[in-house]
């Protein structure tokens, strides 16, 4: 083939000043609109990249359609190229172009590196999909310049085009009452089509699509230009022409049935795990899984496309028959009901009212006449945990008993009213064990696992059993520390009067700090005050304020979503304990005022702001704040011989409560310090593999900023990636620009312009 066409195009383009402005513009606008929409320099930054691809598409609604432009900027008809080569050429050299336009945006994620992990997965998959976008894109526009001989209509005809394409997921959301209008913009959507890609999965349908729209698009200019250059097309041409139109409709709509999709996430989140495929394996009887889905969900929103997809291969195991039911019909209402299951609501738009419809996208279990639920889905992430949580509920001929010791003050069922629900969601059967119970021991000896959360009423007795059970070989997670907090009222910190457990504990060897931590990595909290910090009356005041006693512990090997800690203490290990959760490395201990045994710490956040980050200048490192013993023990109260027993221990009491939870809820999801438990829990149930599923859900939580654990570092990041995007790019496009000029005088002054 012969290459002289697609150099002059790229030529012409490389020493246009249009070239260099609107990629600097390009590049300029993504990084703005990533740090900008995506919060990038807060508590909620994320390196998930697909706000980037988003702006990457939005811009590109002008960018291409001005590369085509400059491309047609001159008459071509004369030039000795046969009408395939100039298409042809165009196409390849525009889409070139746009390669050199992203490649600062090719690097940009590297950048990303120094916050949190980049799924790269979703990073080769997604610039993929952004070319084969591209290609759409630049083919309709070669199409439509083609058609129109006034250039500036074409321009006009590709942007509009191409912003249906961008934003035709809007318009699908404003017809949910016309179900053709709804699906052909639902079939035109780019967002519709990139989603999977954005997740890191790749799917021959929406490949599909993108390729067959270019090759149409292309085959169309090319039949235009023919037309052009005066060719005339005989019943013979029509035919074959047609013929191909056919093969590719043909081609594109089978390739809507028969199809593949590839997870290409490090971690395979889409995909059917080895430990689920074993369990689906060892039954000898069916299990029937209904999926009941509202159209209207999944004809517009990708997520339920993807749930529908992952059951589609969940049912592909012998044991396991799917059926894809439509609860349009009273009947099937009536049938939902039964099983528990209610609809949820979504808003529907029209011209002049708005109004709420029933869906539904819930999940039946059924096996041996027996069934589970999940009453709504809305995500594939956690699907495949649910699903095997169900079934392995509707196959165990055991329960999975959980004893839950609680020693407050306080209503606990006041105060933890989700814990039990949330376990229960989770498949654990929870016995609420009263430390006044005379059968104390005898009920903890039911379950071969306790979760212990204080022990400020736990009497030596209470203890003694709690030893025995866990030289019994029982499983323990405590959730304990030296100090009583009023979490009530004004927060003020006192010992715990009863400290038998913690005495148990520091028997085997790990010791709890008398001081508690303060982190940089911490809470922001909302405070409200009516006086001033000398105790006079003030107007109401408030602030938002980092408050160090609320330290969050950034995602970790065993805390994938990270959790946030209410006036944690720090432990000291032996041997045969070793650390499960860590403070950062700016943390640092804060001693207590043990000459007013009331109140402490000075826990006042508007006073803590006042003070200072480590006023004392304590020493900062990192500090195990949980951690999981396994060996043996010399007995403290028990009569029994010296045994070997396994416990986790976090050193914060109210980590589950439903109040703290509520403070974290705004910023961070305050269901991962449920999350922590739960894994931990089935850890120490021997079911690690249950624990590995639940947290693949979460998985994708390290695109958080974990890797920046301190105020200098973030600095220093942040410094480095600004520079790079609003610094570094622009002088080296100025450069680039520059370059190019002068290479153009250079040629113009020994061959002229052209």
């Amino acid at each position: 083939m012969n290459f002289s066409y697609f150099k002059y195009l790229v030529y012409r383009a490389f020493i246009n000043p249009l070239f260099y402005l609107t990629s600097l513009v390009l590049n300029l606008f993504c990084f703005s609109g990533f740090f900008i929409s995506g919060n990038f320099f807060t508590q909620n930054g994320s390196t998930d990249l697909s706000l980037l691809f988003n702006f990457i598409s939005y811009f590109s609604v002008i960018l291409i359609p001005l590369f085509t432009f400059d491309s047609y900027s001159e008459n071509n008809l004369s030039l000795p190229f046969s009408p395939w080569h100039k298409i042809l050429s165009t196409f390849f050299s525009i889409i070139f172009e746009l390669f050199a336009s992203l490649i600062p945006l090719f690097i940009f994620p590297l950048f990303l590196l120094q916050f949190g992990s980049v799924d790269f997965a979703q990073y080769f998959a997604g610039f993929f999909f952004i070319f084969l976008y591209f290609s759409l894109a630049v083919s309709f526009s070669i199409f439509i310049f083609e058609i129109f001989e006034k250039s500036l209509q074409a321009l006009i005809i590709s942007v509009v085009f191409l912003f249906v394409i961008n934003f035709s997921y809007i318009f699908a959301l404003s017809f949910l009452q016309n179900k053709v209008f709804s699906s052909i913009f639902k079939f035109l959507s780019f967002s519709w089509h990139f989603d999977s890609a954005s997740k890191g999965i790749l799917d021959s349908r929406d490949v599909f699509y993108f390729l067959f729209l270019t090759l149409l698009f292309i085959i169309l200019a090319l039949f235009s230009k023919l037309k052009k250059c005066g060719k005339v097309f005989f019943k013979e041409s029509k035919a074959s022409f047609f013929f191909i139109l056919l093969i590719l409709i043909f081609g594109f709509l089978n390739s809507t049935r028969y199809y593949f999709r590839k997870d290409l996430t490090s971690q395979k989140k889409y995909t059917i795990s080895e430990y689920s495929k074993e369990v689906l394996n060892s039954f000898n009887e069916k299990i029937e899984i209904s999926y009941f889905i509202s159209p209207v969900l999944k004809s517009l929103y990708p997520d339920f496309k993807r749930i529908e997809d992952f059951l589609v291969e969940f049912s592909r195991n012998k044991n396991i028959r799917l059926k894809i039911v439509v609860p349009d019909e009273e009947k099937q209402d009536s049938l939902l009901k039964n099983y528990g299951i209610y609809p949820r609501q979504i808003q529907r738009k029209t011209h002049n009212k708005t109004e709420f419809i029933d869906v539904y996208s819930s999940i039946v279990i059924e096996k041996s006449g027996t069934w589970k639920i999940i009453p709504f889905v809305f995500k594939s992430e956690d699907l495949e945990y649910n699903l095997l949580l169900k079934i392995l509920e509707l196959s165990r001929k055991k329960e999975r008993i959980l004893n839950v010791v609680h020693s407050f003050s306080f209503d606990f069922f006041e105060y933890y009213s989700y814990l039990n629900s949330f376990l229960e969601e989770n498949g654990f059967t929870v016995k609420n064990i009263s430390v006044t119970d005379e059968n104390f021991y005898e009920n903890l000896s039911k379950s071969s696992l306790t979760l212990v959360l204080g022990e400020e009423n736990l009497s030596q007795k209470n203890s003694s059993d709690i030893e025995s059970y866990l030289l019994d070989g029982n499983k323990v997670f405590f959730a304990l520390n030296p100090y009583n907090v009023d979490f009530e009222n004004d927060w003020h910190i006192s010992e715990v009067k009863s400290k038998n457990l913690t005495d148990m504990i520091e028997s085997y060897g790990l010791y709890f700090s008398s001081a508690l931590l303060n982190d940089v990595s911490c809470a922001r909290i909302t405070m409200q005050s009516y006086t001033n910090l000398d105790g006079s009356p003030a107007q109401n005041y408030i602030k938002q304020l980092n408050y160090p006693f609320w330290i969050e512990i950034l995602p970790q090997q065993n805390a994938l979503s990270g959790l946030t800690l209410f006036w944690p203490a720090a432990l000291t290990l032996p041997e045969n304990a070793f650390p499960v959760l860590y403070s950062s490395n700016l943390s640092y201990l804060v001693d207590a005022d043990f000459e007013n045994p009331e109140n402490l710490f000075e826990v006042n956040a508007f006073k803590l702001e006042e003070i200072g980050f480590n006023p004392k200048k304590s020493v900062q490192k990192n500090f195990p704040v949980a951690a999981f013993f396994s060996g043996n023990v010399k007995p403290l109260y028990s009569e029994k011989d010296e045994s070997f027993v396994q416990f986790l221990l976090i050193t914060d009491p109210l980590f589950c409560a439903d109040l703290m939870l509520g403070y974290i809820g705004n910023d961070l999801n305050p269901l991962r310090n449920l999350d922590f438990m739960l894994t931990s829990l089935f850890k120490l149930n021997g079911e690690e593999e249950l624990a590995s599923l639940k947290e693949k859900s979460f998985s994708v939580n390290l695109q958080s900023f974990y890797k920046v654990k301190d105020e200098s570092a973030f600095i220093r990041a942040k410094k480095l990636i600004l520079i790079y995007s609003f610094l570094i790019v622009p002088v080296l496009f100025i450069i680039l620009f520059l370059i190019s000029k002068k290479i153009r005088r250079k040629i113009i002054k020994f061959y002229g312009d052209f």
